[in-house]
This record gives C-alpha cells, structure tokens and sequence, in this order.
C-alpha cells in the first residue's frame, strides 16, 4: 500500500500549491485499499503517468482501458493491439475481447475497469473542486 501512495505522490510533478491541492483531492478519491492495492500493483511509472494525466487533463481526455492495462503490465501492445483491430467486428468492449482471446481473465478486466473509474472520478473532482473540501471520497476501505 505504501507504494501507491508513493506513486501518487511521484506523479505530481507540480508547482507546491498545486501539488497540495491535487495530492488532497487524489489522496481522498485513491486512497481506498483497492485502489492502491491496483496502483502499486502495476509498472510504478506507468501508473504515476497515469496518476498525472488524470490529475492534470482533468476530463480533457479521458484515460482509456488499454492504457491502464497496459500500466498495470496486464497485457502486451501487440496484444492490445490485436483487440483493438477485432473487438469492434466482434461486437465486444475492449476488455471482452481480452477474455476471449485469452489475454485477460474476467477479474483482472474488473480491476483495471475500477481503476478507470477511480481515476474518472479523480480527474472530475479536480475539474470541478473550488477547494480540497469540493472532493470529498467516494469510497473508503473498499
């Protein structure tokens, strides 16, 4: 767990005021078990990548499944690749496609899935937070 929150911390490379507002705010929205379990789980500076595009492209540009899989070092770029070339044909997500060709197990797609929603609600908080009392958690201890 120490390593998420050294992650997080890692991924702001900020100006000290911003990076106080934004470690609050990320702190309260990624700080659950889950989460960090997830975070520190992965290669630590892709996920600090990660961590930084959320906190400072806000809902610009949102943060795809395939780039949090691959942070994770769930699956490979050609792998990714390949289902990016076939879900659609398929008629499957992303993740859906990864379970049938065998890449991914259900589990690990659920993981990366909350993470992309931790982050999502992270990058908002931040878009929309006038203050660090604006964020407060969502879920705690999960």
């Amino acid at each position: 767990m120490e390593s998420g929150r050294r992650i997080l911390l890692e991924a702001l490379e900020l100006p000290a005021a911003a990076r106080a507002a934004m470690t609050l705010v990320l702190e309260r929205r990624l700080e659950d078990a889950k989460t960090l379990a997830l975070i520190a789980a992965g290669d630590p500076r892709r996920m600090a990548v990660l961590v930084h595009e959320a906190a400072t492209l806000g809902t610009a540009r949102p943060l795809r499944l395939g780039q949090i899989l691959l942070a994770q070092g769930l699956v490979t770029s050609r792998a990714l690749a390949e289902a990016l070339a076939t879900h659609r044909a398929a008629g499957r997500r992303i993740g859906a496609q990864l379970v049938a060709d065998g890449e991914l197990d259900p589990r690990e797609v659920a993981g990366a899935l909350w993470l992309q929603h931790k982050l999502r609600s992270a990058a908002l908080a931040l878009a929309g937070a006038s203050g660090p009392a604006a964020a407060p958690p969502i879920i705690s201890g999960a």
